[in-house]
């Protein structure tokens, strides 16, 4: 197993931190339009979007915030 540095253990897990907030606020956001609330969804795309670009700054590659969005809200694991 390969050692992981301090830094980047901190990195991945900050990364993941937003990829969980990110797919929370799309949850959030499709029970806003369910309920009739379009002005929260379009809040809550606003703080997503917003999430999306603080990440965006800080991970390597080039990552468009739509692509960080889709990875954030793909279907993976159990939650």
């Amino acid at each position: 197993m390969e050692a992981t540095s301090p830094n980047t253990t901190f990195e991945r897990e900050r990364m993941e931190e937003f990829f969980a907030v990110i797919n929370m606020i799309g949850y959030a956001k499709g029970i806003a339009k369910d309920l009739g609330v379009p002005d929260a969804a379009s809040d809550l795309e606003a703080a997503s979007l917003k999430l999306a670009e603080e990440l965006q700054s800080e991970i390597y590659g080039e990552y468009s915030t739509d692509d960080i969005t889709k990875f954030a809200n793909a279907i993976s694991g159990t939650c």
